[in-house]
């Protein structure tokens, strides 16, 4: 990596005036979380709370239909 600048890492984690980055940041916040069980289980219960909310905006949209009328011809 000569002539490269080191990029930072975007996971960093204060604790007690110490600073973590990277894959310390991470196991730290997992095992706050109670372990990888308890992680994954949060992150899916999230996704699933994301879709169902998004689903369900969808749904409240009314699906509007053309009635009567003439339909349009498209040239090809």
């Amino acid at each position: 990596m000569k002539n490269q600048e080191k990029k930072p890492c975007s996971l960093v984690l204060v604790r007690n005036n110490k600073r973590l980055t990277g894959t310390a940041a991470q196991l730290v916040h997992i095992s706050e979380c109670g372990g990888w069980d308890a992680f994954l289980q949060g992150v899916a219960d999230q996704v699933i709370d994301n879709f169902a909310q998004s689903y369900n905006e969808a749904a409240r949209r009314p699906r509007l239909q053309a009635v009567g009328g003439t339909t349009r011809k498209t040239e090809v």
